[in-house]
Order: C-alpha cells, then sequence, then structure tokens
C-alpha cells in the first residue's frame, strides 16, 4: 500500500514540475447553437423596468463584442395582463426598452421580445415582499485586532416564516448635509465587509464567512421564520466613516440562482482546476434573465 502511494506521489511531483516548466496552450471547441436572443432585466420594487437586448455570440467572442438589437418590441406582463411596449431608450450610450409604469410587490412579471428574424424570447419572475431589516448599531474599535476592519455593524433581519427566503446585502458610503438635512446615498461607493455570524436570543448560531466582499449573498436555511441579529465587520478606507447605508435585497429564487452562479463563475475564472460555472438562464427560446428583487435601505450613524 505504502508503494502504491509513493508512486502516485512521485508521478503527480513529476508532472506538477513538468507543468512549471513549460506551458500548453490547449484550445477547446466549444460548439455553438446559433444566434439568439439575450434579454436582461433585474426588476425591482417600485421600479420602472429596464430590460437590456443583445444578441448571443460564439465562446471565442469577448463580452464586448456584444452586438446590441435596436428596433425590437418587448412588451411587460402583469400578472399574465399586457401592461405596455417597452420604450427604446440610449442611456450613456447604451440601448435599453424601458417602461413607463413601475413595478409592485408580489406581483408577477413577464418580459416578451421579439425583433429581425431571431426566435422571440420571453421571461417571468415575481418579485418578493420588502425585506423587514433595520440596522441597529455602527460604531469603530479603537484597537482592533484586524486593522483592515476596524469598523463594526450589527443589523436585525425579521425573516418571514413558511417560506424559503433568498437576500444580497450591500454597504454604501452616505453624508448629511447640514443644510438641506437631507442623506445622500453614493452607490458607486461600495463598503467592503464580512458577513461575521448570525445571532438569536439564545447566543450565535451560524458563522458566515470571514472573507471580506462588497456583496454578501445568504438564504434564511438557518434562521427561517426568526428575527435575527447580523454582525458585521466593515472595511477601512482612507478617512473617516461618519455615515453608511446598509443595503438588504430580498431576492426571488431565480434571480439569486443568477447573481450566485454569475459570482461563482467569476471567482473561478482564473482557477485552473475549478469546475466549470454556467450562469443561470430562465429565458425561453434565448439566454438571459428575467429576475425579481426587492430592496430596503437606510443610513446609520456611527456612534463614536
Amino acid at each position: 500500500m505504502k508503494i502504491r502511494l509513493l508512486s502516485y506521489l512521485l508521478i503527480f511531483v513529476a508532472i506538477a514540475m513538468i507543468s512549471c516548466g513549460k506551458q500548453r496552450t490547449v484550445a477547446i471547441d466549444i460548439p455553438y447553437d446559433g444566434d439568439k436572443i439575450v434579454l436582461n432585466s433585474i426588476m425591482t420594487n417600485d421600479s420602472i423596468v429596464y430590460a437590456h437586448i443583445t444578441k448571443s455570440a460564439s465562446a471565442k467572442a469577448s463580452i464586448d463584442s456584444l452586438t446590441e438589437l435596436s428596433g425590437c418590441t418587448v412588451d411587460l406582463y402583469e400578472n399574465n395582463q399586457l401592461k405596455e411596449t417597452l420604450a427604446e431608450t440610449l442611456i450613456n450610450g447604451r440601448r435599453y426598452y424601458v417602461s413607463k409604469s413601475k413595478t409592485l410587490s408580489n406581483r408577477s412579471y413577464t418580459l416578451k421580445a421579439s425583433g429581425g428574424k431571431l426566435q422571440g424570447v420571453e421571461g417571468t419572475d415575481q418579485i418578493p415582499a420588502k425585506p423587514g431589516f433595520s440596522p441597529l448599531e455602527f460604531w469603530k474599535i479603537s484597537n482592533p485586532p484586524d486593522s483592515l476592519k476596524p469598523y463594526r455593524m450589527t443589523i436585525k433581519i425579521k425573516d418571514p416564516a413558511g417560506e424559503k427566503n433568498y437576500y444580497r446585502l450591500k454597504i454604501y458610503s452616505a453624508s448629511y448635509n447640514t443644510g438641506t438635512k437631507r442623506y445622500t446615498i453614493n452607490k458607486n461607493s461600495e463598503i467592503s465587509f464580512s458577513l461575521d455570524n448570525f445571532i438569536d436570543e439564545k447566543g450565535v448560531f451560524g458563522v458566515v464567512s470571514d472573507n471580506l466582499s462588497r456583496t454578501g449573498f445568504f438564504t434564511d436555511d438557518t434562521f427561517n421564520g426568526q428575527e435575527i441579529t447580523l454582525n458585521l465587520s466593515l472595511r477601512t478606507a482612507s478617512g473617516e466613516r461618519l455615515y453608511v447605508a446598509p443595503e438588504l435585497m430580498a431576492l426571488s429564487k431565480q434571480a439569486y440562482l443568477y447573481f450566485d452562479s454569475k459570482k461563482k463563475q467569476e471567482n473561478n475564472k482564473d482557477n485552473p482546476f475549478s469546475e466549470a460555472v454556467i450562469v443561470y438562464n430562465n429565458i425561453s427560446g434565448g439566454y438571459g434573465i428575467v429576475g425579481g428583487m426587492a430592496d430596503s435601505i437606510t443610513v446609520i450613524k456611527r456612534l463614536n
């Protein structure tokens, strides 16, 4: 047994030495099913709908080379009833199809898109209810054990019972204008943080992650129907953080699967030993995602 294990080890070391000494490029032929419509739309409660439509391309093409499709007909349905046809609009040089009306929580929305000689596509999802959450405290540790994470925050989440819920958490920079007495949330400035643990009335029951990230995804598998407190550690940056704006998103299952698979694909792209991750797709007749989510966001001031 020891001789066999030693032989395997020597073979592995030999392969590793060869790999380190010489690099080889292996071309993989990935079949292409032909041009199809790619429809992407993440719909948020109480917001107008934006749909981005492109033409699919082979795996050899770069993302920047994808062709936006003009002159498409994009119809929006609410609870299976036609609501309106989206208007084609240029926004910062990119082409979108935009609604006039806003979406509502707990309603189903379908987008049907057609254009040119390509097959028509459609995707459906429901917008969830807004998540129940409130920030409790935000403070700075004077002598933190980890100098990269000197800020702490606690957030309370009230999870609906009897259903599986999906969440996305982000934290933005914020400020307060004493003249106008208004808060400003800068969504172009995301703060890195780690999800440390969940706490209920009996104490800590679920460690999430110690890794810094700008986005946290999690489900209510361990706290379904409970009111729990989430502990966070925030990363330091130049200057002091006096105000921050935590945003908790309730995601539909389809939106969660899309964001989760996309994040895993991005994390694995530079790892040659990781398994390939296919981004979740729910578009009939084509590719892309129609997903629903509902947001709760607020500003919290630092205690010290």
